[in-house]
């Protein structure tokens, strides 16, 4: 679930909800049985906390290069990069030395893309389903064999 779950009554009305930011993982089905389970009297807390790393392309920092990171890195996709429009869609530039910085990703699974002279490339660099509330994740170096 790209923007969180929730659960409704028959009528509609949100029971509970888990909002993006909430989950470690990505719901991809869910049943409930009967009347279901107890549910908690509130909401699941939000998680949230800076993402950062360095990007390297052809084993080089890639100064001053667009990053996006989203749920799901569209290969084809009519925006301005891979992540246009989705929920959950966060943009950095590097700096000098290829660092990059997104600010206040919610928890919850994440690719990277990153622009070079031809285009958006898109990296299968999981992260932050493990994201703590304000402690920051370093993801380490991202390396792309594309040339600088």
């Amino acid at each position: 679930a790209i923007a969180g779950v929730a659960v409704l009554s028959r009528e509609g009305k949100a029971l509970y909800r888990w909002p993006l930011g909430t989950l470690e993982t990505r719901i991809r089905k869910l049943m409930v049985i009967g009347a279901g389970p107890t549910l908690p009297d509130t909401e699941a807390p939000i998680a949230k906390a800076p993402v950062q790393g360095t990007l390297l392309i052809a084993g080089s920092p890639a100064a001053g290069t667009p990053m996006v990171a989203c749920p799901e890195p569209k290969m084809y996709y009519t925006g301005a990069h891979p992540c246009a429009g989705q929920v959950g869609s966060y943009q950095a530039k590097t700096d000098a030395n290829g660092g990059f910085r997104f600010e206040d990703v919610l928890r919850g699974e994440y690719g990277f893309s990153y622009k070079d002279k031809k285009g958006w490339v898109l990296m299968g660099a999981p992260c932050c389903s493990q994201l703590q509330n304000g402690e920051t994740v370093d993801v380490g170096e991202l390396r792309s064999r594309g040339a600088p």
